[in-house]
């Protein structure tokens, strides 16, 4: 674990130096690598080409989005068009498809429905825009905010090179499950009609679907691995807030230190200066929750009721350099949530023993602890950064997603909220004799639980405002 140095660098002795040093040492230049091997390789390797990709044109990474886009819908096209047809799909039958299905959008848009595709189309490049302006915290490496949002926009055009495999996958899992239609071969030379298609969809059952569904749930985690990882080490020049010299302020008013006594007060607020300069306050040791070892859970428990007591949690988090850190007590926040969620879920079913609703329950409330902590957490994570760059002047995103991984304690009281409210659902359902596995769910009780749930996140964001506060002019 690394943190900036506050040795003086220049001045008198005892006095404040004009400047600190970087927060990080001068990054690595940018390599060149082949087009063809990263758009072949990138999904598996986004951490050893992504870096060199982001620092390289726009056109490569545009190029390679629009190459998968066209290569992942000719694999799916030829998928779906051997299983309309018992027949060869040679390059005649390719046209024919092709040409019914010009023939159908054109009787399609004679519906009301032409506007569809084109603002389908049209919500593709907004779209991209917002995905990565949220995706740029996990893309700040010390450059400037524009630098990272080019990365970032360009690291998205590259994970969409998993469309590729994720065809291929497709493909083989769909020719391997879909059924042929009851019409699938006519005689050749019919004439095509329109609204009278010579190819029908194949036919899909359930288990089907859920086949293909599942065969592409790793590949989409690959693709959002490539997303949070892809950009995350800046190569290029040393310019931005992590290889800048820094200004020496008040840690709690930011009032420029410089030349005062390092033993002396801030003039404005009576701060200790030395507190501001070293870590005797922000001291790393206090949030390291340490290894999995025997006396990790008491660690941690003892970390998550001093950032659930203390408002001013973030008054002694070290936010310059400490980002591996603060990622590592989200991390083993997550494993003490996924504990709790699996010991109260231990405990509804002991208690809710004679009921037949118990395994709906814990089949809604899995996943919420499985999936959507970490998105919530995503969520503070990018509310934190837009935040503290918008309103607070933080250039740096990573000492918000410190901060927002700091805070992650305060999404406590979600899971024991969650559960309750599915239990009770569950029970009430069960009470007027709603068939098993089926909820019945109440528009007043989706109102309850979507406020509980909203004024929880709202004050999860009052924290994080107030600890990004506390930290906009750290030193340490």
């Amino acid at each position: 674990m690394t943190h900036a140095p506050t040795i003086p660098c220049g001045g008198d002795v005892g006095h404040v130096p004009a400047r600190l040093p970087p927060v990080d040492p001068p990054p690595p230049a940018p390599r060149h690598v082949n087009f063809w091997a990263a758009l072949a390789l990138f999904w598996i390797l986004p951490r050893r080409y992504g870096p060199h990709l982001a620092a390289a044109p726009f056109g490569r990474a545009l190029a390679a989005h629009l190459l998968s886009l066209v290569a992942a819908a000719t694999v799916v096209g030829i998928a779906v068009m051997a299983r309309m047809t018992t027949d060869v799909p040679d390059l005649s039958r390719l046209r024919l498809f092709l040409a019914e299905g010009v023939l159908h959008l054109a009787a399609w848009s004679t519906v009301g429905a032409a506007w569809i595709p084109p603002a389908v189309l049209l919500a593709v490049v907004p779209g991209l825009l917002v995905l990565a302006i949220a995706a740029m915290p996990w893309a700040a490496g010390g450059d400037p905010l524009r630098s990272v949002f080019r990365r970032s926009i360009k690291n998205l055009y590259w994970s969409t090179t998993v469309l590729i495999p994720a065809a291929l996958v497709f493909a083989l899992v769909f020719l391997v499950v879909a059924d042929m239609p009851s019409n699938a071969r006519r005689p050749p030379g019919t004439i095509i009609v329109i609204g009278r298609p010579r190819f029908d969809w194949p036919q899909l059952e359930q288990t089907g679907v859920e086949t293909i569904v599942m065969s592409l749930v790793p590949l989409a985690l690959l693709a959002l691995r490539c997303v949070l990882v892809g950009a995350s080490c800046y190569v290029g020049p040393p310019v931005g807030p992590g290889f800048e010299p820094r200004e020496p302020r008040c840690d709690a008013c930011g009032y420029p230190l410089i030349g005062l006594l390092e033993s002396g007060r801030c003039p404005e607020c009576g701060e200790p200066i030395a507190a501001s300069l070293t870590n005797l306050r922000r001291d790393p040791a206090l949030w390291d929750p340490g290894r999995l070892d025997a006396g990790w859970l008491r660690r941690t428990v003892s970390l998550h009721d001093r950032v659930l007591r203390d408002p001013r949690f973030a008054r002694t988090l070290p936010v310059h350099g400490t980002l591996a850190l603060a990622r590592r007590v989200w991390h083993q926040t997550y494993i003490l949530f996924l504990l709790a969620g699996t010991i109260l879920t231990a405990i509804y079913v002991a208690l809710a023993s004679g009921s037949d609703r118990h395994p709906g329950v814990v089949f809604v409330f899995a996943p919420f602890v499985l999936a959507a902590l970490p998105a919530l957490q995503t969520a503070s994570v990018v509310f934190a950064s837009i935040w503290g760059a918008l309103r607070l002047g933080i250039r740096d995103l990573r000492i918000s997603m410190t901060v927002a991984y700091a805070a992650a304690p305060h999404l406590w009281p979600l899971i024991p909220l969650f559960l309750f409210t599915t239990a009770s659902i569950a029970h009430v359902s069960e009470w007027q004799r709603v068939p098993p596995n089926t909820f019945e769910v109440s528009a007043g009780t989706v109102i309850s639980l979507i406020g509980l749930s909203l004024g929880i996140l709202a004050l999860h964001c009052r924290h994080l405002v107030r600890a990004l506060r506390d930290v906009r002019f750290a030193n340490v």
